[in-house]
């Protein structure tokens, strides 16, 4: 669920039931900087973001990431 005002999003809340739920926990940190815009280019920026974070971890980073962004990339 996100809140977009002036092509950001202002709020933004991801549920799941991720066996690993400190990236869920991220995803929302960073949602809530109010600092990703509402578009492809904004969710590459998260996607930079997570990968950042937790760059020791392949299965985030090779598997969750991508998936993610591919998923709100077409739901824009």
């Amino acid at each position: 669920m996100f809140n977009v005002q002036n092509g950001k999003i202002v709020y933004g809340q991801v549920f799941s039931d991720c066996l690993i739920p400190s990236f869920i926990e991220e995803i929302n940190l960073i949602l809530d900087t109010k600092e990703i815009s509402y578009d492809k280019k904004g969710i590459k920026e998260l996607s930079y973001r997570l990968y950042n974070k937790f760059i020791e971890d392949k299965v985030i980073t090779e598997k969750f990431i991508p998936e993610i962004e591919q998923w709100l990339c077409n739901a824009i």
